[in-house]
């Protein structure tokens, strides 16, 4: 005989039917569904949470590297250019055949102030278009100063370039933190040495590498590499 009030239902479970309270019954669905909703949003915000704290550890091991940041130089150098400038280069059968082809290095040399810093940064500029969404080609840069060559000894310069190809990668590579790990425990700073080893891992870990380098060897020097 059905409930007059709607409050006893026939309902079945595993064959059989059996007499529930319909409001509980429906109170313990709602309770179920709610329970179901908090334990994915606290899984889901420890996962955040987690991911937050490993990019917060990989933004400290590579300052820890270096607190160098080429991005807002190359930036600023390239909205300072005038139009058509360095065209010259970029179209050079020089550098289309170093661009296009396996030659590994490409070397210019003026007198200081000819404009080797404007160059560097628009080829850097021109290897982002031509490579900036391949994730196969990693791209870094390193645009010496004069001002600054207390700062720019080669273990300066080469901790840069570690940490802009570590930057890249979607995790931060062991060798990188096994480096901070051995020298942070110690406060000590890892060797020329120690730095190079690990460029060369990182770097194998991508197909292609392009380096733009303005040197200051008698201030007059812009070598590229890959």
């Amino acid at each position: 005989m059905a409930d007059p009030f709607g409050i006893i239902g026939i309902i079945g479970v595993a064959g059989q039917l059996v007499q529930v309270d319909i409001p509980q019954y429906y109170r313990s669905l709602r309770i179920a569904a709610l329970q179901a909703t908090i334990l994915k949003e606290v899984r889901e915000g420890t996962v955040k949470q987690q991911a937050r704290q490993a990019a917060d550890e990989q933004d400290a091991i590579l300052n820890w590297l270096t607190p160098a940041d080429y991005a807002p130089q190359q930036s600023d150098f390239i909205k300072r250019r005038q139009a058509g400038t360095g065209q010259w280069l970029l179209a050079s059968p020089e550098f289309q055949v170093w661009l296009r082809t396996d030659e590994r290095t490409l070397f210019c040399h003026s007198m200081p102030g000819a404009g080797k810093t404007i160059l560097t940064s628009i080829v850097v500029d021109e290897l982002m278009a031509c490579f900036g969404t391949d994730k196969g080609t990693c791209i870094v840069y390193i645009c010496c100063n004069f001002r600054r060559q207390d700062e720019q000894k080669a273990e300066d310069l080469f901790a840069s370039l570690l940490k802009q190809l570590a930057q890249r990668r979607s995790s931060l590579p062991d060798s990188v933190k096994s480096l901070h790990d051995e020298y942070k425990n110690e406060r000590t700073r890892p060797s020329f040495a120690d730095i190079s080893v690990a460029i060369q891992s990182v770097a194998v870990e991508y197909p292609r590498v392009f380096i733009s380098l303005m040197l200051l060897i008698n201030v007059k020097y812009l070598v590229v590499a890959r």
